[in-house]
């Protein structure tokens, strides 16, 4: 999976390959929340509204007359590439919704995302039905992942009377759009810097769009509720309203058993670690910690952190699943620097029980954490001593093939369109290797200016 961008905010253009964990790094203000608001958004748009699956007018018309018909998926297979950039431009075009900004601003953006083809060993046997109107028509699906075909069987009455050949169309694209595209494309959830406003003040933001909403029910015969409440939600970029979305459910979703937390609970343990404690939410929507036992404090009462990483717990240990992109802005947010060590080994038993991650940061005791998870990785009795007597698990340790690293700069690209490179604002990609790990200069260069400096002081001063 690639990310191509063109004019996104500051970035003017830049690729970005996504590892099983992609690190973002580099300056305030040079597009690092941008690119990841952008790629949320579009795995968000291609789950929801991909492009129509062309359907053969000759099969729905033998459906309609046969009540039966196959359909090889093997050429729509073969054109996935060519649908997803078709979405990419749909997408482009709806960048300042994603930002709930200007749509002025987002004129010359261009955002796409390429998937390689697959090869059918994704795909399993797998049969569905569907049912046209209450009491209409039924279509039963059987899909065959070794031909790469779909078996289309009509029963009830003929579905040329009660359904238009376009509606039948319809209704096939999208089952085969489930069956061949949403292999593809992962479930997202994005942890927003602003996450911890969120978890503070989502009770007030209910309260004062609630009382809105009554004023205007009472008063305003022009504005309906329902407007009001679109332009209330809409003045927040698409990741902090889903972040709002989430806390505001945690009750329905405290009550579900994650399917990774059960298969894997030695990470409940390790974020137990990180917040010293557990959250418990109740049916009303109050969300409290118990730092110890007997001890139980309102969320207000508790410290940054503890609200930094509610919801990133409430992820993990209720919805998370093998297959996820978990996308995290920051997650050095309010942590001690002990604690960003922690959240890096975290980061990577997820990656190492099938979560993709994709992270923005500006810590370098994170980035040095994930250095030492890939040099312990090596083969060899000396690093399984370290990793043994150092306390790091096997469960933590990376392979340096699956982390990608970029960093936003100013440097040498070839724009679209142009046949010579120019200087503009990208992100480049950083060396990543299992005997040296990352190599990122901007973290090292400001380290080295502030031990110079120190330098100076020690041997020129005292």
């Amino acid at each position: 999976m690639r990310m191509i961008i063109q004019n996104l905010g500051v970035v003017e253009t830049a690729k970005l390959e996504v590892g099983d964990l992609t690190i973002v790094c580099g300056n305030n203000n040079l597009g690092k929340t941008y690119v990841t608001y952008a790629f949320y958004g579009m795995l968000k748009f291609l789950r929801t509204a991909f492009a129509i699956i062309p359907i053969s007018q000759k099969n729905v018309a033998e459906l309609v007359e046969n009540a039966e018909t196959t359909i090889s998926l093997k050429p729509i297979l073969e054109d996935i590439p060519k649908l997803f950039r078709t979405a990419s431009v749909n997408f482009s075009k709806n960048l300042a919704e994603v930002f709930a900004a200007d749509k002025a601003h987002f004129e010359q953006a261009r955002f796409s995302l390429e998937i390689a083809v697959p090869t059918y060993s994704l795909y399993k046997d797998f049969s569905t039905e569907v049912s046209y109107g209450r009491n209409g028509p039924k279509l039963n699906f059987s899909f065959s992942s070794t031909k790469m075909e779909v078996h289309i069987r009509q029963e009830g009455q003929p579905i040329g009377d009660s359904a238009p050949q376009d509606v039948v169309s319809l209704i096939i694209s999208d089952v085969i759009r489930d069956y061949l595209i949403k292999p593809l494309i992962p479930d997202v959830y994005i942890s927003s810097t602003e996450r911890t406003g969120v978890v503070s003040f989502q009770r007030e933001l209910d309260f004062t769009r609630n009382r809105l909403l009554e004023l205007v029910g009472k008063r305003a015969k022009d504005v309906t509720a329902g407007l009001l409440f679109t332009k209330f939600h809409s003045d927040y970029p698409l990741p902090v309203r889903d972040n709002v979305d989430f806390i505001r459910n945690l009750p329905n979703i405290a009550g579900k058993e994650g399917v990774l937390a059960s298969k894997y609970p030695e990470i409940l343990d390790a974020l137990k670690d990180i917040i010293g404690g557990s959250y418990k939410a109740t049916k009303d929507g109050f969300v409290s910690y118990m730092p110890a036992r007997g001890v139980k404090l309102r969320i207000a009462e508790s410290s940054s952190s503890i609200r930094s990483l509610l919801d990133v717990t409430f992820y993990i240990r209720h919805v998370a699943k093998p297959g996820d992109i978990f996308m995290i802005d920051e997650p050095e947010l309010n942590l001690h620097p002990s604690n960003q060590r922690k959240i890096a080994r975290l980061i990577a038993r997820l990656v190492n029980c099938g979560i993709k991650v994709f992270m923005t940061t500006h810590s370098d005791y994170i980035v040095k954490e994930i250095n030492t998870l890939l040099l312990l990785k090596q083969q060899g009795e000396g690093y399984k001593k370290i990793a043994i007597e150092e306390k790091y698990s096997e469960a933590e340790l990376l392979d340096a093939s699956r982390v990608k690293v970029y960093v936003a700069a100013n440097c040498l690209e070839r724009k679209q369109g142009n046949t010579r490179k120019s200087r503009c604002q990208t992100f480049s990609s950083a060396s990543v290797t299992q005997d040296m790990g990352i190599e990122i200069e901007s973290f090292d260069k400001t380290i080295d200016e502030m031990n110079r400096i120190q330098d100076r002081i020690f041997w020129e001063v005292k």
